[in-house]
């Protein structure tokens, strides 16, 4: 286990109550700590939110979803990009006409910053749910239709209608809070919404949890 460590360029550490419970699994993490290894958290185990030495540990990483092929699937894209960014072997750093260096960027758009050991971390994560997100995520699919036609969204309608319940309606407004850019992609090409019909859609959505 400790040369697996020595030796990667990346470490990922499951976010779930079985990796917490495991003393292999808290040797091997913090083990990559030590050597400021870069750190992606995986989660594993939906609605967990990471406590005690694991979420110590995850701090204010980014991290990815895992529990789920659909959940997988949809931050796959993110995750390989973050991957190529935590190379250690990777590009030098930019410099301005100024001198200093340019601030590093992850795939979802957050700068990155220096932490106390050495390892780079995003500059936020994923919130947990609040009292509104909790709320919104019970809801049925029924609901969510109707909200949809409430907000004259029916394009959105027909491409979703099968599936997107509240839990679903909550994940795509994380995956936009987390990465914009990746998320209006995806209507694009996945739902194909047109401009005018993605911006209708961004915005319901975040007046919706906001």
């Amino acid at each position: 286990m400790a040369d697996a460590v020595e030796n990667a360029e990346v470490v990922l550490v499951a976010l779930s109550r079985k990796y917490k419970e495991s003393t292999n699994c808290r040797t091997e993490a913090s083990y990559a700590y030590k050597l400021k290894k870069p750190i992606v958290p995986l989660l594993v185990e939906p609605d967990y939110d990471p406590d005690g030495w694991l979420g110590a540990l995850a701090g204010m990483l980014l991290y990815y979803r895992a529990h789920s092929d659909e959940a997988l699937n949809t931050d796959l894209n993110s995750l390989v990009k973050e991957l190529g960014n935590k190379d250690t072997k990777a590009k030098p750093k930019q410099i301005t006409s100024n001198g200093t260096s340019k601030p590093q960027i992850t795939s979802n758009g957050q700068q990155i910053s220096s932490a106390s050991n050495g390892q780079q971390t995003p500059s936020a994560r994923p919130p947990t749910k609040t009292p509104k997100e909790s709320e919104i995520a019970s809801w049925s699919k029924d609901q969510v239709q109707s909200w949809l036609d409430d907000k004259d969204l029916e394009v959105v309608k027909i491409q979703v209608a099968s599936y997107c319940d509240g839990k679903h309606l909550l994940q795509m407004y994380w995956q936009f809070q987390r990465s914009p850019s990746f998320f209006e992609t995806g209507l694009k090409n996945d739902l194909n919404l047109d401009f005018h019909s993605i911006i209708k859609f961004i915005t319901a959505l975040d007046d919706l949890f906001t």
